[in-house]
């Protein structure tokens, strides 16, 4: 696999040579959303959308637009295209038809357009090249062999456990052997240890998330059995201990925070803080004791908890670098305790930021799964300027020029790269369509194995963020 990781080195991560003389400095900048109807399908407009073309007049400051109205003509996309020498220019479009999750308005806007390289003249080419070594070529298949190693090999991964350890090593072990560059380990201190036991409920009320307040709970063990609405929106339930600790409840039981079930009950955080215990049932569970209670019926709980805290430890996050001859060094990062609140990630960010040596010019990860994107619902969740979000929909462009549906959404929540974002660092997330509900099927269940994916899935989520990698690493400023 060495020889492997040599030749992307080779190919991918070297500074493009193509002449700034030769270069021309056009700005593509796109004001996106999601259809106006929800129910249409995003494949087939996201991208068939209304074009303006302007030619503004730049000699009067503050001004430039063609005077008359921009509007897209089926209002996915509106798409302005500018051509000027010059460095910088400033647009006035009047009456910009907006369309956000359904709402729309008329907006006048003004732009100001940052001209640079052109990303898509500029690596569509290499880009594609890459996308066909991982997808197609010879790297494929690799992701698939490396993590059915890890996950078969090494089981659940808890923090504080032997396997956790042991995984930690053998990712370690293995990035050396396959020639990359910096491989090490950080420790991360301070982290909460808990034991999972042989926890028991046994079939005092259910009520509503908004109206617990308004219910005698006192002495009772709450039950939320609600729908699912979007992991985002139901996920506020598994947070609700505290909320019904303080009205006197003696325990909570949740619903499973998922769509789809199999008698697997799905676990997660959101009790921090709590006296009491908290614990998820399967949905199954849940829709049952519903019934029970609609019929009139008194239900009596017992618990029996065996998990419990075991102390405090230490793990590690792993690193690694691809160098090349890249403008930017290309850093990987294992985060550890991710599920008990991104401690792996915010102790990197605190004992890094301010390292005089090294500044971070971009992040991305991927937190809800690492599906092939099968359709237009597949995005880059991004927080940044208005400026990088132009540069990013150049290289989103190239992917959908090889055929990956994909778009961008603005999105100011970014997970474990929270930090970098909250400091101005453009991120992205990487979101596929079935990373909104198929992921959530199987999401810390005991179910969560290799079999869930699909051909291509690891090819695609890998080539994808190589293509990203390749590009930002090699553009002076995105």
């Amino acid at each position: 696999m060495s020889r492997l990781i040599s030749e992307l080195k080779r190919q991918f991560f070297r500074i493009e040579t193509t002449p700034r003389s030769e270069q021309s400095h056009p700005s593509i900048l796109e004001l996106e959303s999601e259809p106006h109807s929800p129910d249409r399908d995003l494949q087939s407009g996201i991208r068939n959308h209304g074009t303006a073309e302007l030619q503004p007049d730049f000699s009067r400051k503050g001004s430039g637009g063609s005077g008359g109205q921009v509007i897209p003509k089926n209002g996915f996309l509106l798409q302005v295209k500018v051509e000027q020498k010059s460095k910088r220019a400033e647009v006035l479009i009047e009456k910009i038809l907006v369309v956000n999750r359904g709402r729309i308005a008329l907006k006048r806007v003004t732009l100001q357009v940052q001209f640079g390289d052109d990303i898509i003249e500029k690596f569509r080419k290499s880009s594609h090249e890459l996308l066909d070594f991982v997808i197609k070529g010879n790297g494929s298949g690799i992701a698939c062999e490396w993590l059915s190693r890890l996950v078969d090999e090494f089981g659940h991964r808890h923090l504080g456990s032997e396997n956790l350890d042991k995984a930690i090593d053998y990712v370690v072990n293995g990035l050396k052997e396959d020639g990359f560059d910096n491989v090490h380990t950080e420790e991360v201190p301070d982290l909460p240890k808990w034991v999972r036991g042989d926890d028991i409920v046994e079939m005092i009320d259910f009520s509503l998330y908004n109206r617990i307040q308004d219910h005698n709970v006192s002495g009772k063990i709450v039950v939320f059995a609600q729908k699912w609405m979007g992991y985002s929106k139901t996920a506020k339930y598994r947070r609700a201990a505290m909320k019904v600790q303080e009205i006197g409840a003696v325990g909570v039981l949740v619903k499973s925070i998922t769509p789809y079930s199999l008698a697997l009950p799905h676990t997660g955080s959101g009790a921090r803080g709590s006296r009491i215990p908290a614990l998820a049932i399967t949905l199954e569970e849940a829709d049952m004791l519903l019934r029970m209670q609609n019929r009139g019926k008194k239900i009596v709980i017992r618990l029996d908890i065996k998990s419990h805290p075991d102390g405090i430890v230490a793990s590690r996050n792993i690193l690694f670098e691809i160098r090349g001859d890249c403008l930017e060094t290309i850093r990987v990062a294992f985060w550890t305790a991710e599920e008990q609140g991104l401690l792996g990630a915010r102790y990197y960010y605190k004992t890094h930021k301010n390292d005089t040596h090294e500044r971070f010019v971009f992040v991305s990860e991927t937190d809800q799964g690492a599906f092939k994107p099968t359709n237009w619902y597949s995005s880059f969740e991004f927080a940044g300027s208005k400026k990088q979000m132009a540069r990013l929909d150049q290289i989103v462009e190239i992917l959908n020029d090889y055929g990956i549906p994909l778009s961008i959404l603005t999105n100011d929540k970014q997970g474990d790269i929270q930090p970098w974002a909250d400091e101005g660092i453009p991120s992205v997330n990487y979101l596929p369509d079935r990373g909104r509900e198929y992921y959530f099927r199987y999401h810390h269940t005991d179910a969560d194995y290799m079999s869930i994916f699909k051909e291509g899935d690891l090819e695609y989520t890998a080539a994808i963020f190589g293509v990203l990698a390749h590009i930002v690493a090699n553009t002076e400023e995105l």
